[in-house]
């Protein structure tokens, strides 16, 4: 009897520390299947832009979106699978950017000229990008 109970001890152990090993190490072992993309958002002026929504598109049908902080910077995660020749597609404030997947940081200075286009944005888009208060 003593030693069934030393078995299921050992057991109980063993089951434990297998689950504590997958609780510890799930970041890194889903780590591995994606990988971070930092965007960093200023305005004309190199300031940082906080609290500004960000959306991010791929080829592939993936969609995120995420919110700036105060240093005007957020942290995507998009899976390897997309090779580094697609294009992935950034919005902010309906102002759109395209840059490579080969990229894993980007810094999109939001200007009053359309670099795409040519056209000047209207100052209304601008202004309700820029902060309040310096």
């Amino acid at each position: 009897m003593l030693k069934v109970y030393r078995q299921l001890k050992i057991t109980i152990i063993i089951i434990l520390i297998v689950i504590l090993f997958f609780g510890i190490f799930y970041d890194q072992l889903v780590s591995i299947r994606r990988r971070t993309f930092l965007v960093t958002i200023v305005d004309y002026r190199w300031n940082p832009l906080a609290n500004v929504s960000v959306q991010l598109n791929t080829a592939d049908d993936y969609h995120a979106e995420s919110y700036t902080n105060k240093y005007g910077q957020t942290i995507f995660y998009i899976n390897k699978n997309i090779c580094n020749n697609e294009s992935i597609q950034i919005s902010v404030a309906d102002i759109s950017e395209s840059v490579l997947a080969a990229d894993q940081e980007i810094v999109m200075r939001v200007n009053t000229i359309n670099r795409d286009t040519g056209e000047m944005y209207d100052q209304e888009r601008v202004d309700q990008l820029e902060p309040s208060q310096r």
